[in-house]
């Protein structure tokens, strides 16, 4: 699939693009005037290429200007009707193959909503068939003065959409554009936690705009977090049912958290239209990249995309440079790094995609490379089989502060076949003792529930999937180091749709990337863990380690053999989020995993490390849970963003720590500034050093005191 980044403008603004800015454009008309449009267009430089046209926002009729609206009755859906005419015969002369069509309306007291839609596709279907070289692309309806006028947006959600392409036979297109699509969603969520459209209309009068405006923003800000994993699904479920649909993209920076209403009118002065990554203090870009990249990439590889910038704040910088730097920055996101992966045996190659990185949700918990580590507390085993050490342990990894619980629910006939009991019967003796039956597991997850952690496993067999995931409905599933190359437990697990995470001890990497390839043909769902299968040495003569050889522990605690630099050789080679499955004693390779931007750490877990059992001995306690947990948090938020940004307290610490130039002694009037006479000292509220030679033999224009700032009115 091909994504080209496509600037927009009007005509007027359009001049202003030099031949290198970008290699296509869609023009927005404000207003249809054919003529005057036509003769502009033909006086047009050779490099403005128009592949697309949004269709005019206003159309005159009787001599007064109305909103176009295709759906609408009488004259002014008849002038809609031939506004658009007008738009085709622009766009065969440019060549331009998409139409963007937006702004369709129904009045919930005088008409019903199928009404709108049947008139509104009554008038496209002909053009669609007439014009087949032509794209007539749909996007989100957004209405910011439904108050006012009784009126509904007509294309607002999934619904709206699946009835549309019904009316036109199935010939739907469509323009996902990002900020319509994060305005309704918004909007949407607000009106339903009033109660409903009723209750809506109930609270907010045709007078009540601006409090309706403000309530809804201080909506947005208390729920921001919670909308924003929301409004994610939300986009994630619209791709996925119109990906054969979607044929164009709008995109800007959208700050829906932070819209500022224009007093006088109900649109937004600021909030809407940024510039793509734009941050100020008060307003900044608020969409997800690696997020939206995984949504463009998941369309239909054959197809040819634009992805045009909606750019239009006013700022004190020209719209043509902050058009190209909003190119650049959206560019370096949707761009891969590193190509296909080579040398992986069995034809298997998998895209590597570092900031086309996707996401994945456990529960409430949104998780991608470099974001808040999700952290589990593996118990495992470590219950030896003890219902209630095991819920003391549950306890504890709630007090740490871990996100979840995990076990492991084999049983003596999912993990190993009669040979290994025959030459071992003190295992088999430990493995009926340490495992739970089914029911128990049920019990343990109703408690995690209780206290407010999610509750995870690792399985071992298709029974065991089952009954985790159909009866319990955990919220992922753990794929045990083991199953690497189990490909027919792989695609099982795969087609029980819920999120795996996958470790990858004693795994090649064509290994991995074969599993990888397997589950991901049925499952995008997918985390993966850097894990080294490999163990201090283990006393216990009953383990299943035993006879193996091990590492010493100081071993492990140097780190050696633990190449952390995996994780990032993983996610260079993989659009998944990796993570970290550690099994060494102590604290210091989760939290270096962290820093590496690990997503997910899993630590075996114990509440004693002198308990007889397997992994006590390797497993953090309490305390060293809590230390990994605060650790991770903290790196997490230390590491930041790779791109250079000065905070607001940073930028409020210039004028204090940096230097200025300052007047050694006193000069008179008149006197020709030499080196000697300058030196630099605080505060950095004047002329800086950098700019020394352009002071060097200017004129001092009246006389300046010793040990003071040189400001420019004392020079000539």
């Amino acid at each position: 699939m091909v994504l080209r980044v496509v600037g927009k403008s009007d005509l007027v603004r359009l001049c202003s693009f030099t031949p290198t800015d970008f290699e296509r454009y869609e023009l927005y008309l404000p207003l249809l005037e054919e003529n005057m449009i036509s003769e502009r267009i033909a006086a047009l430089p050779n490099h403005l290429k128009i592949s697309s046209i949004h269709n005019p926002t206003w159309m005159k009729v009787n001599g007064r200007l109305h909103p176009f609206d295709l759906s609408a009755e009488g004259v002014v859906g008849e002038a809609s009707d031939q506004s658009l005419r007008g738009t085709i015969n622009l766009a065969l002369k440019v060549s331009a193959r998409v139409i963007v069509i937006h702004g369709a309306t129904w009045n919930i007291y005088t008409q019903t909503k199928e009404e709108a839609f049947g008139r509104l596709a009554s008038r496209v279907l002909p053009l669609i068939e007439k014009y087949p070289q032509i794209s007539f692309c749909f996007e989100t309806d957004t209405l910011w003065h439904n108050l006012y006028f009784h009126r509904r947006a007509l294309l607002t959600d999934e619904k709206d959409f699946a009835y549309l392409d019904l009316l036109l036979g199935g010939r739907l297109k469509i323009t996902a554009d990002f900020e319509h699509l994060n305005i309704s969603y918004h909007f949407s969520e607000f009106i339903t936690s009033l109660g409903g459209e009723d209750d809506f209309l109930k609270r907010y009068t045709a007078d009540g705009q601006k409090a309706f405006e403000l309530d809804c923003q201080t909506f947005i800000k208390k729920h921001f977090e919670q909308l924003q994993v929301g409004f994610k699904n939300h986009l994630e479920s619209f791709f996925s049912r119109f990906q054969n649909k979607i044929e164009h993209i709008h995109i800007n920076g959208s700050d829906c958290c932070n819209f500022i209403f224009d007093p006088k009118t109900t649109l937004p002065l600021v909030g809407e239209h940024l510039p793509v990554g734009f941050s100020r203090e008060n307003v900044s870009d608020k969409l997800d990249y690696s997020f939206i990249a995984r949504l463009l990439h998941s369309l239909p590889t054959e197809k040819q995309i634009d992805v045009v910038l909606e750019v239009w704040m006013k700022d004190e910088r020209d719209f043509r440079t902050i058009s190209v730097e909003s190119k650049i920055f959206l560019e370096e996101k949707l761009s891969s790094r590193g190509g296909i992966m080579n040398n992986i045996n069995n034809n298997v190659s998998i895209e590597a995609a570092a900031e086309n990185m996707k996401s994945v949700l456990i529960g409430k918990f949104e998780i991608k490379n470099f974001g808040r580590p999700f952290i589990i507390a593996e118990i495992g085993a470590n219950h030896n089989g003890n219902i209630d050490l095991a819920k003391k342990m549950i306890d504890a990894a709630v007090a740490a502060g871990a996100d979840c619980a995990k076990f492991q629910s084999w049983t003596k006939k999912s993990i190993f076949s009669r040979g290994v009991y025959e030459n071992n019967a003190a295992l088999e003796k430990d493995i009926d003792t340490y495992s739970f039956e089914a029911e128990k597991y049920r019990e343990l997850k109703r408690y995690c529930e209780e206290k407010h952690i999610l509750f995870g496993t690792s399985v071992f067999c298709e029974k065991e999937a089952d009954f985790f995931v159909d009866e319990l409905n955990v919220d992922f599933v753990k794929i045990a180091s083991m199953d690497v190359n189990n490909l027919p437990f792989l695609e099982y697990l795969a087609q029980k749709g819920k999120p795996l995470i996958l470790s990858t001890g004693l795994s090649t990497l064509p290994e991995i990337a074969e599993a990888v390839a397997t589950i991901t043909k049925h499952n995008q769902k997918l985390i993966i863990l850097h894990c080294l299968s490999v163990y201090p040495d283990d006393p216990n003569k009953n383990s299943p380690r035993a006879g193996v050889g091990g590492e010493a522990e100081r071993t492990f605690l140097q780190g050696a053999g633990i190449n952390l630099l995996n994780i990032d050789m993983l996610r260079n080679n993989f659009s998944y989020p990796i993570g970290f499955s550690d099994n060494t004693p102590g604290v210091f390779m989760p939290l270096a995993a962290v820093a590496r931007g690990a997503c997910v750490v899993e630590k075996h877990f114990t509440t004693d490390h002198h308990l007889e059992g397997w992994d006590h001995g390797i497993s953090a306690d309490p305390t060293e849970i809590k230390l990994i947990v605060d650790g991770a948090r903290a790196i997490s938020q230390g590491l930041g963003s790779y791109q250079r940004s000065l905070s607001a307290k940073e930028r409020n610490m210039i004028p204090i720590f940096r230097r200025s130039i300052v007047i050694k002694q006193p000069l008179p009037a008149g006197h020709i500034l030499r080196r000697e006479d300058i030196e630099f000292k605080r505060p950095g509220t004047g002329i800086e050093p950098k700019h020394l030679s352009f002071i060097i033999g200017r004129q001092l224009k009246r006389a300046v005191s010793s040990d003071v700032l040189l400001n420019k009115e004392d020079l000539v």
